[in-house]
């Protein structure tokens, strides 16, 4: 697996239909999450301010009868389609600007440029100056399209010239904006009709067919670009027009809510994403067109480096980098995410370590991450599958290293009970940093987040934790979009000092009967509730929770196993003593 770039405020795109509609949308979420530069593309005119008649008028029925009487008072014919152009005018201009501020808002840098996107020559001129302001454009967003919707026998040839410009010849021209050795992000909008097909939009499925089959081409020529065809199904905005809305009801096809399709746009552009080509919503074809498709055995291979995943340095039991626990889960939870735009881990259950992965000289070239699908309801958005991850031998025979059932819903739900308030102030009865000095703890400083425990019994204890900042990319390819692997390592050491404390033994998580997430980790500090509810000579078992100080849980684990081994005692501290 190749890890990309991240999207930093030094990213400078250039956009064509961005400024609009739900490219707009999109690029504002992207503005929000990394506070990157846009130099935004359009057709319509920027404009320095609107006419008298439009101000303070939102309503586009008033604005309509408003312009008619402006034209009338001037002596003009005010015909539909000249009421429609000037009204649409006004409109374009406010969205435009709107875009523009929402951007800036959110720490962003934006310019608008008026441009005919298939003509390259003076694009590229004009793209030049805006990023004289804003910085080397380094990524591409081609989100412009135009419709001509109507049956195949009607079509004309003008109909296909103009839808096919915009997709193709738009994309050829911004290729020209930027070199292709700088290029660190190519995105492309394509749609559900390329893929599924549409009634009458026939040249529209062939053109954005055809940016399908580019991404794929321009992904395996340029290995350092993230490239990613966004095969989106209607959206609630953007094209869908009153008609086609109606139509889509009456075909039982659902649309993608906006903030939904803009966080999946934002998630999926993650350095740890792989997907070239997404298909996200529904298929352009209502119950009863589409045959049922059955539930599917998938295979997503990855290589394992350690210098594109520097947090695994942090991770050494004795004299080598062992995987945790958290990233294996992390990795199982990230690769169902990753066929399942739109839905999020909820749950991991049942999480077994069979053979961890130590990396020693002996780890596998390759390994692969076995999904078999469970379960699959589209309609009420629930997917679970079995995931395992597994390598070969020397002699060519499956070693299965971890397994899990992955659990994903469409939005994550929050905890429905308190805990008791923090204290971030209580008084420490273990102090973290000597738990990491003194040999109970063997990680290093990205994984060292417990502050101070505050109590510890035979019930169990409590501890304040707080997660590093990690820097773009630090997590590798192990960043996901709903599972926090730091977090949930942080919250199951508390297990391990426990068990040392109360047996002597120094011990590992290696069963994990379900790993629950509750929402985004929050900032500032966190603390730690852990249970113990078994215990005997070779484990013990207990129920962690992660909530704020407020007592809103973030992440719960339900029977966190850790086997006892007084044999690790001496390689708790072995890497540190040498270092």
């Amino acid at each position: 697996m190749q890890v990309f770039s991240p999207v930093t405020s030094e990213t400078v795109f250039v956009v064509s239909g961005g400024a609009r509609g739900i490219t707009a949308r999109c690029v504002v979420a992207l503005a929000q999450a990394a506070r990157c530069g846009f130099i935004l593309v359009g057709r319509s005119a920027a404009g320095t301010g609107e006419p008298e008649w439009a101000a303070g008028i939102s309503d586009s029925r008033e604005l309509k009868a408003r312009c008619a009487a402006a034209l009338t008072a001037r002596g003009d014919r005010a015909t539909p389609a000249l009421i429609e152009r000037e009204v649409r005018a006004v409109e374009a201009h406010r969205e435009i600007a709107q875009t523009i501020g929402a951007i800036r808002a959110a720490g962003g840098r934006a310019s608008y440029l008026q441009a005919d996107l298939t003509n390259a020559s003076g694009l590229r001129e004009r793209c030049a100056a805006a990023s004289a302001e804003l910085g080397p454009v380094t990524g591409i967003i081609h989100g412009a399209g135009v419709l001509a919707d109507r049956r195949i026998e009607q079509k004309t040839a003008d109909d296909f010239e103009t839808v096919y410009r915009a997709k193709i010849d738009g994309l050829l021209a911004l290729l020209d904006v930027v070199d292709a050795e700088a290029l660190r992000f190519l995105v492309l909008f394509s749609s559900a009709a390329g893929f599924y097909g549409n009634i009458g939009q026939a040249d529209y499925a062939i053109a954005n067919e055809i940016l399908n089959k580019y991404a794929h081409a321009f992904r395996s020529a340029n290995p350092l670009c993230r490239v990613v065809a966004f095969d989106w199904g209607p959206w609630e905005g953007g094209m869908v027009t009153p008609a086609l809305r109606q139509l889509f009801a009456r075909r039982g096809i659902a649309t993608i809510p906006l903030a939904a399709g803009a966080r999946i746009f934002v998630e999926t552009l993650a350095p740890s994403s792989e997907a070239t080509q997404v298909i996200v919503g529904s298929p352009m074809l209502g119950p009863g067109e589409l045959a049922p498709r059955a539930l599917r055995q998938l295979h997503l291979r990855r290589k394992i480096r350690l210098d594109i995943n520097p947090a695994l340095a942090d991770h050494v039991i004795g004299r080598h980098v062992v995987l945790p626990t958290a990233f294996a889960i992390a990795w199982m939870s990230g690769a169902a995410e990753q066929l399942n735009p739109g839905l999020r881990c909820v749950r991991c259950d049942d999480v077994r370590v069979l053979k961890g992965i130590v990396f020693d000289g002996s780890e596998a070239d390759e390994y692969t991450c076995d999904v078999e699908e469970l379960v699959r309801d589209d309609a009420q958005g629930l997917f679970e599958a079995r995931v395992q991850i597994a390598s070969q031998d020397e002699t060519g025979r499956a070693r299965y290293h971890y397994q899990s059932r992955v659990v994903l819903r469409r939005e994550i739900a929050p905890h429905t009970a308190l805990m008791p308030r923090g204290d971030a102030r209580a008084p420490a009865v273990l102090d973290g940093a000597g738990l990491y000095r003194d040999g109970t703890l063997f990680h290093g400083p990205l994984f060292q987040g417990i502050e101070r425990v505050t109590r510890i019994d035979e019930r169990g204890l409590t501890m304040v934790i707080r997660a590093p900042q990690l820097r773009p990319g630090e997590l590798g390819q192990f960043a996901t979009r709903s599972i926090d692997p730091l977090l949930i390592d942080m919250a199951v050491q508390g297990m391990v000092v426990w068990a040392r404390r109360m047996t002597g033994a120094a011990s590992l998580p290696l069963v994990v009967g379900s790993v629950r997430a509750f929402g985004p980790t929050p900032a500032g500090p966190l603390f730690v509730d852990i249970v113990v509810t078994g215990r005997d000579q070779q484990r013990i078992t207990g129920t962690v929770t992660v909530h704020d100080a407020a007592g809103v849980v973030c992440s719960q684990i339900v029977g966190a196993e850790v086997t006892l081994s007084a044999r690790l005692n001496a390689l708790f501290g072995a890497h540190r003593d040498e270092g």
